[in-house]
């Protein structure tokens, strides 16, 4: 593997879209990020310069005004993807937060994962073509140079696959099974679905606050892991923006 340069180019343009303030809120405090207006969308902005001199937009998808919640899911994270693309133009998009994995498939509380291959929608059965049935699933493909990243951090590989329920259906959990998912979540696919119909690079990176195949339920495991997750989470961005990512991007 070669060797790897320390700081991003200063030109660039980095958007990290969180889902969570809770997910956020290491990264932002490690990089003392300022504070941006909100946007129509209620989206929570924040701002800093990574160590080579890019300058780095943190996007959270902010709180529901109606319902009073995080503004979690597929819905608000395409959205919040669309609005960052148009106003900022970022080089690269990077959506990290936390996620469920699969300790049949080797996944531990705390570990990373970088989405490599391809990102999938696991609820969105249109089953009245074989082409709709693939248009619901939507398989977007991940940059080739994915696999390099979590060499560097370093991260376990995988696909990731994303709906829009917290917990786990027969139904969906077959999904994923044919789809040989190793992480589930809310919001990925919306964002490589924008990502993907406007050009901008996407990379993906996951930290595991539950086992969704143990007999524990996951919100229990994800109440008592999440704050584990997100600092593991920060650790691995505060590696990532430290590197040059011209050599792929």
């Amino acid at each position: 593997m070669k060797e790897y340069k320390e700081g991003i180019n200063m030109q660039k343009t980095i958007v990290l879209i969180m889902a969570m303030q809770e997910e956020a809120q290491a990264i932002i405090e490690h990089f003392q990020a300022q504070k941006l207006p909100a946007n129509d969308l209620e989206n929570t902005r924040y701002s800093f310069q990574a160590s080579g001199g890019s300058k780095v937009i943190v996007s959270i998808n902010g709180m529901d005004k109606r319902f009073g919640v995080e503004q979690v899911g597929t819905q608000p994270a395409a959205l919040n993807a669309l609005s960052c693309i148009r106003e900022f133009k970022p080089d690269i998009m990077i959506n990290a937060g936390t996620a469920g994995g699969f300790s049949s498939r080797g996944a531990n509380i705390g570990d990373t994962y970088v989405a490599t291959g391809k990102v999938v929608f696991h609820d969105r059965r249109i089953p009245l073509t074989e082409k709709y049935k693939n248009y619901g699933i939507g398989s977007y493909a991940c940059p080739s140079w994915a696999k390099k990243i979590a060499e560097l951090l370093p991260a376990k590989c995988g696909t990731v696959s994303s709906g829009d329920s917290f917990d786990l259906s027969p139904t969906d959990q077959k999904q994923m099974e044919e789809l040989k998912a190793e992480v589930k979540e809310m919001e990925a696919a919306a964002i490589a679905y924008v990502c993907q119909k406007l050009g901008t690079p996407l990379l993906i990176l996951k930290s595991i606050t539950d086992l969704v195949d143990v007999p524990v339920s996951s919100e229990e495991q994800f109440m008592k892991n999440l704050l584990a997750a997100s600092k593991s989470l920060r650790q691995n961005l505060v590696k990532l923006l430290s590197v040059d990512l011209n050599q792929w991007v």
